[in-house]
């Protein structure tokens, strides 16, 4: 049922490509069904862990046309990470500015979203390698020099930064 025949308009992964004009669309069924999901979220004055991360992935879909969209999604990525360890479906206020950004999707989903399909891009190698050890520090390798720097006492933050963050 996912095989679509070759055309110039594919559906594929939930967009409407147009392949001739090099542009990505997010159908008109997509977004009724996200403005749903909207409209059904500021219903309740509170919701849960699964709730936000359902909401969260839906919009997040949408970026990937969309990229401002990012910008509009920061407070519910708070609510998300604030819930991380919270049991799935015990509910909890939303951030107040999250309305904010629920009415800028709300309206941003009314209308027609299409962005340009990026053409090749040309790579290029800086040359350069980095690592991070949580005993040592950071090492720097750049076109055959390198660097190494050691991790100040206490980096991490009280307990709050990983390797990641190194």
């Amino acid at each position: 049922e996912k095989d679509i025949p070759f055309c110039d308009n594919p559906i594929y992964f939930g967009f409407q490509w147009h392949i001739s004009t090099r542009q990505v669309e997010v159908p008109r069924n997509k977004r009724d069904k996200y403005l749903d999901a909207i409209q059904e979220w500021r219903t309740w004055p509170k919701h849960s862990r699964s709730d936000a991360e359902r909401l969260y992935g839906k919009l997040m879909h949408v970026c990937l046309a969309l990229q401002v969209g990012h910008a509009y999604l920061m407070e519910l990525e708070k609510f998300v990470a604030e819930l991380s360890h919270a049991p799935p479906f015990v509910t909890h206020n939303p951030p107040h500015n999250l309305a904010d950004n629920l009415l800028w999707w709300s309206s941003t989903l009314s209308s027609l979203i299409s962005s340009p399909i990026s053409g090749p891009i040309e790579l290029i190698n800086i040359d350069a390698v980095s690592d991070a050890s949580t005993s040592y520090g950071i090492g720097l390798w750049i076109r055959g020099r390198w660097r190494a720097y050691w991790l100040l006492p206490g980096w991490e933050g009280g307990g709050e930064r990983k390797i990641r963050w190194a």
